[in-house]
Protein backbone atom coordinates (compact mmCIF):
# COMPACT_ATOMS: atom_id res chain seq x y z
CA UNK A 1 0.00 0.00 0.00
CA UNK A 2 3.03 2.34 1.04
CA UNK A 3 4.61 1.85 -2.58
CA UNK A 4 1.03 2.17 -4.05
CA UNK A 5 0.95 5.52 -2.62
CA UNK A 6 4.26 6.29 -3.75
CA UNK A 7 4.44 5.85 -6.83
CA UNK A 8 1.03 7.49 -7.27
CA UNK A 9 2.08 10.76 -5.88
CA UNK A 10 5.09 10.67 -8.38
CA UNK A 11 2.80 10.40 -11.07
CA UNK A 12 -0.19 12.98 -9.97
CA UNK A 13 1.50 15.54 -11.84
CA UNK A 14 0.54 14.16 -15.09
CA UNK A 15 -3.15 13.22 -16.11
CA UNK A 16 -2.01 9.98 -18.41
CA UNK A 17 0.71 8.85 -16.31
CA UNK A 18 -1.34 8.72 -13.18
CA UNK A 19 -4.33 7.03 -14.90
CA UNK A 20 -1.78 4.40 -16.13
CA UNK A 21 0.03 4.23 -12.98
CA UNK A 22 -3.70 3.65 -11.00
CA UNK A 23 -5.07 0.74 -13.75
CA UNK A 24 -1.76 -1.14 -13.80
CA UNK A 25 -1.26 -1.26 -9.74
CA UNK A 26 -5.70 -2.39 -9.74
CA UNK A 27 -5.05 -4.37 -12.37
CA UNK A 28 -2.19 -6.39 -10.96
CA UNK A 29 -3.69 -6.30 -7.42
CA UNK A 30 -7.12 -7.63 -8.31
CA UNK A 31 -5.27 -10.67 -10.03
CA UNK A 32 -2.66 -11.44 -8.12
CA UNK A 33 -2.18 -14.97 -7.35
CA UNK A 34 0.19 -13.96 -4.01
CA UNK A 35 -2.04 -14.54 -1.03
CA UNK A 36 -3.10 -11.27 1.21
CA UNK A 37 -2.68 -9.01 -2.09
CA UNK A 38 -6.45 -8.77 -2.07
CA UNK A 39 -5.71 -5.93 0.79
CA UNK A 40 -4.41 -3.82 -1.71
CA UNK A 41 -6.89 -3.95 -3.78
CA UNK A 42 -9.28 -2.86 -1.24
CA UNK A 43 -7.22 -0.36 -0.29
CA UNK A 44 -6.62 0.89 -4.04
CA UNK A 45 -10.65 0.99 -3.90
CA UNK A 46 -11.07 2.93 -0.62
CA UNK A 47 -8.37 5.57 -1.48
CA UNK A 48 -8.42 6.44 -5.06
CA UNK A 49 -11.79 5.06 -6.42
CA UNK A 50 -14.27 5.68 -4.01
CA UNK A 51 -12.45 8.83 -3.25
CA UNK A 52 -12.95 10.43 -6.44
CA UNK A 53 -9.89 10.42 -8.34
CA UNK A 54 -10.50 8.05 -11.39
CA UNK A 55 -13.29 10.13 -13.32
CA UNK A 56 -12.87 8.25 -16.37
CA UNK A 57 -13.88 5.02 -14.98
CA UNK A 58 -17.73 4.63 -16.21
CA UNK A 59 -20.72 3.42 -13.99
CA UNK A 60 -20.34 -0.47 -15.41
CA UNK A 61 -16.98 -0.66 -14.21
CA UNK A 62 -17.28 0.81 -11.34
CA UNK A 63 -19.98 -1.28 -10.32
CA UNK A 64 -17.98 -3.89 -10.66
CA UNK A 65 -15.10 -3.17 -8.68
CA UNK A 66 -17.26 -2.20 -5.88
CA UNK A 67 -18.65 -5.42 -5.98
CA UNK A 68 -15.41 -7.07 -5.91
CA UNK A 69 -14.61 -4.44 -2.78
CA UNK A 70 -17.85 -5.57 -0.68
CA UNK A 71 -16.97 -9.73 -1.27
CA UNK A 72 -12.99 -8.85 -0.06
CA UNK A 73 -13.80 -6.71 2.94
CA UNK A 74 -14.83 -8.90 4.99
CA UNK A 75 -12.48 -11.30 4.93
CA UNK A 76 -8.81 -9.73 5.01
CA UNK A 77 -6.14 -11.30 5.95
CA UNK A 78 -4.94 -10.30 9.96
CA UNK A 79 -9.12 -9.63 10.44
CA UNK A 80 -11.89 -11.71 12.76
CA UNK A 81 -13.40 -14.67 10.79
CA UNK A 82 -17.03 -13.97 10.61
CA UNK A 83 -18.96 -16.33 12.98
CA UNK A 84 -20.65 -18.80 11.67
CA UNK A 85 -24.03 -20.94 13.57
CA UNK A 86 -24.80 -24.10 11.37
CA UNK A 87 -26.04 -27.52 11.68
CA UNK A 88 -24.43 -30.39 11.74
CA UNK A 89 -25.03 -34.03 9.60
CA UNK A 90 -28.08 -34.43 12.52
CA UNK A 91 -29.76 -31.68 11.35
CA UNK A 92 -30.23 -30.70 15.49
CA UNK A 93 -27.31 -30.03 16.68
CA UNK A 94 -26.32 -26.00 16.32
CA UNK A 95 -22.17 -25.81 15.90
CA UNK A 96 -20.72 -21.92 15.71
CA UNK A 97 -17.48 -21.67 14.22
CA UNK A 98 -16.30 -19.74 17.08
CA UNK A 99 -16.90 -23.15 19.61
CA UNK A 100 -13.68 -25.40 17.37
CA UNK A 101 -11.68 -25.73 19.80
CA UNK A 102 -7.89 -25.72 18.34
CA UNK A 103 -5.11 -23.87 17.46
CA UNK A 104 -5.90 -23.90 14.09
CA UNK A 105 -8.84 -24.33 12.49
CA UNK A 106 -9.02 -24.88 8.54
CA UNK A 107 -12.29 -23.40 7.32
CA UNK A 108 -13.02 -25.31 4.15
CA UNK A 109 -16.32 -24.60 2.00
CA UNK A 110 -16.89 -27.67 -0.29
CA UNK A 111 -19.40 -29.69 -2.16
CA UNK A 112 -19.60 -33.62 -2.67
CA UNK A 113 -20.35 -33.20 -6.49
CA UNK A 114 -17.60 -30.86 -6.87
CA UNK A 115 -14.70 -32.75 -8.95
CA UNK A 116 -12.05 -30.65 -6.96
CA UNK A 117 -13.26 -30.84 -3.52
CA UNK A 118 -13.53 -34.86 -4.48
CA UNK A 119 -9.68 -34.88 -4.67
CA UNK A 120 -8.67 -32.24 -1.86
CA UNK A 121 -11.28 -33.03 0.81
CA UNK A 122 -9.13 -37.09 1.07
CA UNK A 123 -6.01 -35.22 0.60
CA UNK A 124 -6.33 -32.69 3.36
CA UNK A 125 -7.46 -36.00 5.40
CA UNK A 126 -4.49 -37.66 4.71
CA UNK A 127 -2.35 -34.62 5.79
CA UNK A 128 -4.64 -34.43 9.15
CA UNK A 129 -3.57 -37.98 9.98
CA UNK A 130 0.17 -37.24 8.63
CA UNK A 131 1.10 -34.24 9.90
CA UNK A 132 -1.71 -31.47 10.68
CA UNK A 133 -2.90 -33.54 13.89
CA UNK A 134 0.02 -32.53 15.88
CA UNK A 135 -0.07 -28.99 15.49
CA UNK A 136 -4.23 -29.38 16.96
CA UNK A 137 -5.62 -28.27 13.60
CA UNK A 138 -9.23 -28.91 13.24
CA UNK A 139 -11.41 -28.37 10.23
CA UNK A 140 -14.83 -26.29 10.26
CA UNK A 141 -16.17 -28.06 6.62
CA UNK A 142 -19.23 -26.49 5.03
CA UNK A 143 -21.73 -28.54 2.59
CA UNK A 144 -21.97 -25.69 -0.03
CA UNK A 145 -24.68 -26.93 -2.36
CA UNK A 146 -27.07 -28.42 0.05
CA UNK A 147 -26.35 -32.09 -1.68
CA UNK A 148 -27.50 -33.54 2.11
CA UNK A 149 -27.69 -37.26 1.16
CA UNK A 150 -24.89 -36.80 -1.06
CA UNK A 151 -22.35 -35.02 1.63
CA UNK A 152 -23.48 -37.51 4.34
CA UNK A 153 -22.80 -40.45 1.93
CA UNK A 154 -19.34 -38.75 1.12
CA UNK A 155 -18.02 -38.24 4.72
CA UNK A 156 -19.07 -41.87 4.94
CA UNK A 157 -17.28 -43.14 2.40
CA UNK A 158 -14.23 -41.56 3.49
CA UNK A 159 -14.28 -41.68 6.76
CA UNK A 160 -13.58 -38.12 7.40
CA UNK A 161 -14.29 -38.59 11.27
CA UNK A 162 -11.15 -37.75 13.56
CA UNK A 163 -10.63 -33.69 13.13
CA UNK A 164 -13.74 -32.85 11.09
CA UNK A 165 -16.57 -30.75 12.20
CA UNK A 166 -19.08 -31.20 9.42
CA UNK A 167 -22.20 -28.36 8.94
CA UNK A 168 -24.24 -26.97 7.15
CA UNK A 169 -26.49 -24.09 6.18
CA UNK A 170 -29.98 -26.02 4.97
CA UNK A 171 -31.99 -22.90 5.76
CA UNK A 172 -29.67 -20.39 4.02
CA UNK A 173 -29.49 -18.23 6.66
CA UNK A 174 -25.96 -17.25 7.37
CA UNK A 175 -25.05 -15.41 4.36
CA UNK A 176 -21.86 -17.79 4.41
CA UNK A 177 -20.97 -17.06 0.42
CA UNK A 178 -20.87 -13.02 0.86
CA UNK A 179 -18.97 -12.93 4.17
CA UNK A 180 -16.34 -16.18 2.71
CA UNK A 181 -16.54 -14.51 -1.46
CA UNK A 182 -17.09 -18.38 -2.04
CA UNK A 183 -17.48 -18.46 -5.44
CA UNK A 184 -16.16 -21.55 -6.25
CA UNK A 185 -15.45 -25.10 -4.30
CA UNK A 186 -13.26 -25.78 -2.27
CA UNK A 187 -12.79 -22.30 -0.62
CA UNK A 188 -10.30 -22.81 2.39
CA UNK A 189 -9.28 -20.29 4.80
CA UNK A 190 -6.92 -20.69 7.88
CA UNK A 191 -7.81 -19.34 10.99
CA UNK A 192 -5.57 -19.05 14.08
CA UNK A 193 -6.73 -19.63 17.99
CA UNK A 194 -8.38 -16.21 17.64
CA UNK A 195 -10.71 -16.92 14.88
CA UNK A 196 -8.08 -14.52 13.07
CA UNK A 197 -7.74 -15.13 9.40
CA UNK A 198 -4.37 -16.54 8.99
CA UNK A 199 -4.50 -17.05 5.12
CA UNK A 200 -6.81 -17.93 2.51
CA UNK A 201 -7.12 -19.96 -1.18
CA UNK A 202 -4.96 -22.73 0.79
CA UNK A 203 -4.48 -26.34 -0.52
CA UNK A 204 -3.08 -29.57 0.83
CA UNK A 205 -0.09 -28.76 -0.82
CA UNK A 206 0.75 -25.64 0.47
CA UNK A 207 -1.32 -25.68 4.40
CA UNK A 208 1.43 -27.76 6.31
CA UNK A 209 4.51 -24.97 5.11
CA UNK A 210 1.83 -22.04 5.99
CA UNK A 211 0.80 -23.56 9.42
CA UNK A 212 4.53 -24.01 10.16
CA UNK A 213 5.68 -20.92 8.99
CA UNK A 214 3.01 -18.75 11.35
CA UNK A 215 4.75 -20.77 14.36
CA UNK A 216 7.46 -20.18 13.48
CA UNK A 217 7.00 -16.34 13.09
CA UNK A 218 4.99 -16.72 16.43
CA UNK A 219 8.04 -18.02 18.52
CA UNK A 220 10.50 -15.46 17.58
CA UNK A 221 7.61 -12.79 18.32
CA UNK A 222 7.16 -14.46 21.64
CA UNK A 223 11.37 -14.02 22.57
Amino acid sequence: NAEADWLLSKSKGTEEVFKYTLWYLTRWTETSKIMGIDECFLYLGENYYLKGLAPWVDSAQMAKYEDRWRKIAPNIIGQPAMDLRMVDTSGKNVVPLYSTNADWTILVFWSPTCGHCQKEIPQFDSLYHAALKKHNVKFYAVEADNEEEKWTKFIQEHKLNEGWIHVHDPKHTTNFRAFYDVYSTPTVYLLDNKKKIAGKRIDPKNVLGLIEWLERKQEREAK
